[in-house]
Formats: structure tokens, sequence, C-alpha cells
């Protein structure tokens, strides 16, 4: 028999998502999710006989004998290794297996059994599939690495989207995107977001101010920017349009950075209460959104 390492991801987050995780590292990318330990243990088995047959591995899966390790977060060691040329080339093979596996899965499936659902609570495959492709690129930007002084990072994110922007031609500034299936966004929209965003996350700033210098009560909560689409949020955008909305961006980043550029740290990391953000965090959170 050979002993293997197994992880079970136990954490809180984790269970309430579908229940414990069972990672078996010696075949990344083996996983199996299960009501309970025991059934993801289970299910672990039967993911091991499939991937070893998809993946076309020398390997008897009777002959595994798992240790099993309890573990709360999805996070590992061996995951910030340095990774190879021919490490990543592997990985890229075991993608396309993968992605060919899901695909004859489900790529000849009718709208109808693509939108079938057991239950309200349950996605349909055609949500599960848009949640892959979703899912695929916010990993991927994980490797975006901005600045980690807020400030910095305000400067560096706002010259990125409007170097972006200033580089669409007219025909992509009149296209409607579809995030997900119910969401339209459109450059239009965006931009207005962009700047609701930055006038409420200033509003509360100013707010958390007065009550740090001025030690007066602050008053209501400032409410976040609803991205619903609005009327005129998919109506073509003009070039025009794109140079107003970078002077109205600018004066607002101006009068921001007006009211916090030189506060010192206390300020800066200052929280009034237990839930409540700090300036920095309200900075941090303006230029990640």
């Amino acid at each position: 028999m050979t002993r293997v390492d197994v992880y079970l991801n136990i954490g809180r987050d984790t269970v309430e998502a579908g229940g414990p995780l069972a990672h078996l590292p010696a075949l990344v990318g083996c996983v199996a999710r299960g009501p309970d330990e025991e059934q993801a243990l289970i299910g672990l088995r039967h993911a091991v006989e499939e991937y070893v047959e998809l993946q076309r591995i020398d390997l008897n899966p009777r002959q595994i004998e798992f240790e099993v390790h309890k573990v709360e977060k999805n996070v590992f060691p061996w995951d910030f290794e340095p990774l190879g040329a021919q490490e990543i080339e592997t990985y890229f093979h075991r993608m396309e297996i993968s992605r060919h596996a899901l695909l004859d899965l489900v790529g000849n499936l009718p709208d109808q059994a693509l939108d079938w659902q057991p239950d309200e609570s349950t996605w349909p495959i055609r949500r599960v599939l848009e949640h892959v492709s979703d899912a695929e690129w916010w990993y991927l930007s994980r490797l975006k690495q901005w600045p980690t002084d807020p400030f910095q990072r305000l400067d560096a994110v706002h010259r990125f989207v409007v170097d972006t922007l200033r580089g669409w031609n007219s025909q992509d500034l009149r296209r409607t995107f579809r995030w997900g299936r119910h969401r339209e966004w459109s450059a239009r929209k965006v931009l207005r977001v962009l700047l609701e965003n930055e006038e409420t996350e200033r509003q509360a700033i100013e707010r958390l101010l007065a009550w740090k210098i001025a030690g007066r009560e602050p008053g209501p909560s400032v409410p976040e920017v609803k991205t619903d689409t609005l009327e005129g949020d998919l109506e073509p955008l003009a070039s025009g349009d794109r140079d107003e909305w970078h002077r109205r961006k600018q004066a607002s980043r101006t009068q921001l950075l007006a009211l916090v550029k030189g506060s010192p740290e206390e300020i800066l990391d200052f929280q009034p209460a237990a839930g409540e953000r700090s300036t920095r965090q309200l900075l941090q959170q303006l230029a990640d959104d």
C-alpha cells in the first residue's frame, strides 16, 4: 500500500459552501466534496479512480491509503513553491484533458437540459458553466500585483482604467456586454458606476475623519453603489463623453486626495468600531472596485 497525504478542509466557509472538501495533492486538481467528512473521503476515492483513468496515470487506486489531515483553509505550503517551465506545461496538459472531459459531458445538451433546475437553490448547468469561466478569469487576476500603498494603488488602477478605455474604438464604446445571465454592462455604465463609487467612498471617508478629528458623532452610513442598469446606461458612448468622464473623474480624485493626502498613519488606520472600515481600507476598496 502507498500512503498519501489527504487534506480535508473543514473550515466554516468551505462547509457552508456545500460541505467538507478533500484534496489529494499528489494528484494535483483531484478533489471531492461531501455533505460530511466521511462522504467527502468516500467521494475522493471515486475521484481518484476517475482522475487516474482520465489523466492516464500509471497508478492503482486500490493501492492507495489515505493519511488524513484536517485543515481550515484552502491554502497549502506547496502552493508557493517556484513553478518550473515543464511543470506549467504539465498543468496546461491536465487542464486541457479536464476541459475536454467537461465538454464531452455537456457540449451536446439541449437548452432545456442546460437550464433545468431541480429546485430554486440549485444552479442549472448553464450557470455552473458560466461560473467556471468567471472563476478562471478571477483566479488569473490574483496574479496581477498592484501597489500596497493605498495612494499608489489608486493612481496605478486609475491610469490602467483610463488607458484601457481610451484605447477603445467607437465600435467598442457602442457594445453591450453581458456578465452572467441577467447583468448587462456597457462602457457608459462602467464609467457611471466608477464615478458614483468614488463619490460614496469619499463621503464615507469624510464621515470617518469627522469622527476621528472633530470628535463628533457621524451621520448615517453612506449606502453602497448599486450596479443595476439604469436608463441610458446602455446608450453608445461617444469619445467626447469619455473625455468628459475623465475630467469629472480627475476632479473627484483631486478632491479625494486633498482630503486624505498627508494624513498620519493613526488617522488612516482609525476604526471607530468593530465592522467599520478605516480610511486606508476605504482607499484600498476604492482601488479594487
